[in-house]
């Protein structure tokens, strides 16, 4: 079971992260670390820990300001934004198997809550305020 000292830190990490109060390489090493913290040191959490990071994303709705968030790294591909397109995905079959009962509507609500809980991290900069 995680500490849940760390599930307050990343908890109190993504509330930063809205309000734009932390980013850039300190955001992406306190990120890895509460993964770690929360989730162990599985080969799965440090892969996870070693593929994302804090960043900035241009994306045209939010034009022409950057969005700070929960990316892959070194990529333009923000997290909730993978999730989101898997929302109209059907639904995988390990999933299936391993939930013999789940709807698509169940799989759809559960994605949908995760992007938002995504979003929920994101922060779009104002004019000025992009220091990486």
């Amino acid at each position: 079971m995680a500490n849940p000292d760390s599930e307050e830190n990343l908890l109190q990490l993504l509330l930063a992260l809205h309000r734009g109060d932390v980013m850039g390489a300190h955001a992406t090493a306190r990120l890895r670390d509460c993964v770690l913290a929360i989730g162990s040191a599985s080969p799965d959490n440090i892969n996870c820990a070693n593929h994302i990071e804090v960043g900035l994303v241009r994306r045209e709705f939010a034009r022409p300001a950057p969005i700070r968030c929960i990316n892959i790294k070194k990529r333009n591909i923000m997290l909730a934004e993978v999730i989101n397109v898997l929302e109209d995905a059907p639904i995988p079959e390990v999933v299936r198997q391993e939930f013999p009962g789940l709807t698509i509507a169940d799989w759809r609500a559960c994605l949908r809550l995760v992007t938002i809980l995504l979003t929920c991290a994101d922060h779009i900069e104002s004019s000025g305020n992009s220091p990486e």
